[in-house]
């Protein structure tokens, strides 16, 4: 599975395919261990900068009140290559990485 362009509803939940899978230098720890875990679960990411920018985003629709089903299900249909499990476990990831406790 890879994470290739989440566009639709949710404004700056693009992720895109490049090359790379290492966290751009200077980046945060949490942002290797994100990496990694994506890594862990199947996903295969090509571009580690949008990536995480596209897991901030989804702290943002979830400190919106988006349930988690309709932020998967957004992931899910802008990204042909993952299935249900791998959208849920992309969002799961971010948002034990990214955000804040409620």
């Amino acid at each position: 599975m890879k994470i290739s362009t989440m566009l639709g509803t949710i404004a700056g939940l693009a992720v895109t395919t490049a090359v790379g899978l290492a966290a751009p230098a200077g980046a945060a720890p949490q942002d290797a261990a994100f990496l990694n875990r994506l890594q862990q679960v199947g996903i295969t990411v090509f571009n580690s900068y949008t990536t995480i920018q596209g897991a901030y985003a989804i702290c943002r629709e979830l400190d919106l009140g988006t349930p988690h089903s309709r932020v998967v299900a957004l992931v899910l249909a802008a990204n042909s290559d993952l299935d249900w499990e791998s959208a849920a476990d992309y969002v799961v990831l971010a948002n034990m990485t990214y955000c804040p406790p409620r």
